[in-house]
Order: C-alpha cells, then sequence, then structure tokens
C-alpha cells in the first residue's frame, strides 16, 4: 500500500513504516511535512524509529529545523524512549547545538532544554 494509501485511510503506523522503509530521506521529510507531528497516533516502536531516523538526519546536518520539533514535542510529551534512542538524541541534539549557525536562536534554546532534560533521565536509570 502506498504512503498517500495508508494517510487517506488513517494509517499513519504504515505511512510511517512505509517511508522508513525507503532509502531516500525525502521521503520521509515529506511525509513528515505533509501530516505534521503526529505521535498521538503512532505506536511508541514507529515513534523510536521516526526520532531514531529524525536523529540520524540531524547529525548529518539534514532537515534539523523541521526535525528538532518531533524531537522536542516527543520528550515533553514524556514518551517511553528506549536508552539507546535517548543516547542517540543525545549525540545529535549535542551536534547541533555546537554549530549554532544550522538553527536559530529559539530552536537552539529548545534544543539546550531538551537535551538536559534526556541527559537526566539517563543519569536517573
Amino acid at each position: 500500500m502506498s504512503i498517500e494509501e495508508c494517510l487517506s485511510r488513517g494509517d499513519y503506523n504504515e505511512a510511517y513504516c512505509n517511508a522508513l522503509s525507503k532509502s531516500d530521506p525525502f521521503v520521509f521529510v515529506r511525509l513528515i511535512g505533509k501530516t505534521g507531528i503526529v505521535l498521538d497516533e503512532l505506536d511508541l516502536d514507529i515513534i523510536e524509529n521516526v526520532l531514531s531516523k529524525a536523529a540520524e538526519l540531524i547529525i548529518s546536518g539534514e532537515f534539523i529545523e523541521l526535525l528538532i520539533n518531533w524531537i522536542v514535542v516527543a520528550i515533553d510529551k514524556k514518551y517511553k524512549l528506549s536508552n539507546k534512542l535517548k543516547r542517540t538524541l543525545i549525540r545529535s541534539i549535542s551536534t547541533v547545538c555546537e554549530n549554532e549557525k544550522r538553527i536559530d536562536e529559539m530552536q537552539i534554546s529548545e534544543a539546550n532544554r531538551v537535551l538536559n532534560i534526556l541527559k537526566l533521565d539517563i543519569k536517573h536509570h
């Protein structure tokens, strides 16, 4: 089933699984742009995969402003993310914060706030 068909049926899990299986990151990014932040519509394992892909793209310097918002929302909603993913997110967010030219000042502030939450959470587990 195509991503468009999944979306027309309201099956966000399948749409994101489909997009994540593609080698072209633009398929994933276009889906994010089309749906907006739909974390509440996704199963936790799909959220983990989406955030892992977001971290990967952020580290490579791509789509930072779009993807950092997904991470911020996931952390603020306190999803039960794996420690492995939390460490990956810490690495990607740290990379973004070290190169402040990539995002605006407000997003740097949000990124640092989320980074601190993740670090505290890892420390206490």
